[in-house]
C-alpha cells in the first residue's frame, strides 16, 4: 500500500496522509451523529495524546487548541476538521485531494461515505500467504516484534478484509475499485492508468514524495526503487508447511476465488495440523459464548467471527478435499 501510494502521489494531484489510527478510533468511540459534549472533548484529547502517530501530520498542537470549540458541535464536523487541516498544512494547491492510507479504514468506509459522499476507494487484495510472510518478517516499530506470528491469525484477518472488501463493493460498484497486490509490482503503471480511468482523474507527472516519518526509513527503503517483479512467490520458501497449510485451510475459498493457486502439502502431519486447527476454532468460539452471556453483548469483531465460524468448516473441508 505504501508503494501504491507513491506511485498516487506523483501520477495525480492529492497529498498522501501517513497513517494514523486516531481518524478511525474516534468514528469507532463515536456515532456519526453524535454531539460532543466538554466531557467527549476530553475523551478527545486523550485520545490525540495517546495516539504518536498523528503527530506525523504536523498539526497536533493546532488539532489540541481547537477541540475545545467543537463542544455542541458532531464529531463527524471534528473528524472532517483534522482531515482539512491537513491538507490546508501540507499542501498550496486548493483542488488537491486526500489520500487516507490505512487497512482499518474498511472497517468505517460506511462512515466515510456519510461525510464525504464522493469518497472513492482503492483495495489491495494480496496472496494470503504473502501478506502472513511480509508481517512475519517485518517489526513493528511500537512494540519491535513482527506484526504477527501467528498464521492462523493472520488468516481470520485476511478473510474480514476480503468480507469488508465485497460488502462496500456491492453497495458502491462504481466508487471501488480492487487491485491484486501482484499485478501492481508486475505492472504499476497499468494500475495507474486503471485508476485513472475508473475514477475519471487526470493524470500529472510530479517527483513529490510521500510524508514518511524517518523511524520507518527502514521499513520503507526500496520505496522509491523499482519493485521486485518475484516478490509475490517469495512466500514459498519463507513459511513452513504447516503455516502454508494453516493459510490454505482457512482462506481456500477466497484463494481460488480471486485466482490464487493452493500449493500442495505432502506430510503426514496434516490430519494433527487439521486437529489443531479444529482445537483453536472451537476455542475461541466457546471464548465468545463466555463474552456473551458475562458481557451480555457481542461486539461486532465478534459477530463476523460468530459467522466466519459457520462458513470455515466448508472451506476447511474443501480444501482437505482438495
Amino acid at each position: 500500500s505504501t508503494f501504491l501510494s507513491q506511485k498516487l502521489n506523483s501520477s495525480f494531484n492529492c497529498s498522501v496522509a501517513p497513517e494514523t489510527q486516531l481518524p478511525i478510533n474516534l468514528m469507532i468511540r463515536f456515532k456519526s451523529n453524535h454531539i460532543l459534549s466538554y466531557n467527549d472533548i476530553s475523551i478527545v484529547l486523550k485520545m490525540i495524546d495517546e495516539d504518536r502517530k498523528i503527530d506525523d501530520w504536523g498539526i497536533t498542537t493546532k488539532i489540541k487548541t481547537r477541540a475545545r470549540s467543537f463542544a455542541g458541535k458532531s464529531i463527524d464536523s471534528f473528524i472532517k476538521y483534522i482531515y482539512w487541516l491537513f491538507l490546508k498544512c501540507n499542501c498550496q494547491n486548493k483542488e488537491t485531494f486526500l489520500v487516507l492510507k490505512k487497512e482499518s479504514y474498511s472497517l468505517v468506509s460506511e462512515r466515510i461515505k456519510i461525510m464525504y459522499p464522493t469518497a472513492k476507494f482503492i483495495y489491495i487484495i494480496r496472496d494470503p500467504r504473502g501478506v502472513f510472510a511480509s508481517k512475519k518478517n517485518s517489526i513493528y516499530t511500537l512494540t519491535g516484534r513482527p506484526f504477527d506470528e501467528c498464521a492462523v491469525s493472520s488468516s481470520f484477518s485476511w478473510v474480514k478484509h476480503i468480507k469488508c472488501i465485497k460488502n462496500l463493493y456491492s453497495r458502491y460498484p462504481d466508487d471501488v475499485l480492487i487491485v491484486r497486490y501482484e499485478d501492481l509490482i508486475i505492472d504499476d503503471v497499468n494500475v495507474i492508468l486503471s485508476i485513472s480511468k475508473n475514477f475519471d482523474l487526470e493524470l500529472e507527472k510530479s517527483d513529490k514524495k510521500i510524508i514518511l516519518n524517518k523511524r520507518y526509513a527502514k521499513l520503507h527503503q526500496n520505496l522509491f526503487a523499482s519493485p521486485i517483479k518475484n516478490n509475490d512467490k517469495k512466500w514459498v520458501n519463507k513459511l513452513s508447511q504447516k503455516e502454508i497449510f494453516f493459510i490454505q485451510s482457512v482462506c481456500y475459498n477466497n484463494l481460488l476465488e480471486w485466482g490464487y493457486i493452493s500449493v500442495n502439502i505432502d506430510s503426514n502431519s496434516k490430519f494433527y495440523w487439521s486437529l489443531q486447527l479444529y482445537i483453536l476454532l472451537y476455542f475461541y468460539k466457546f471464548k465468545l459464548i463466555f463474552i456473551f452471556i458475562f458481557r451480555g453483548l457481542v461486539y461486532s469483531k465478534d459477530r463476523l467471527a460468530i459467522e466466519f465460524i459457520r462458513k470455515f468448516n466448508s472451506s476447511l473441508f474443501s480444501y482437505l478435499r482438495h
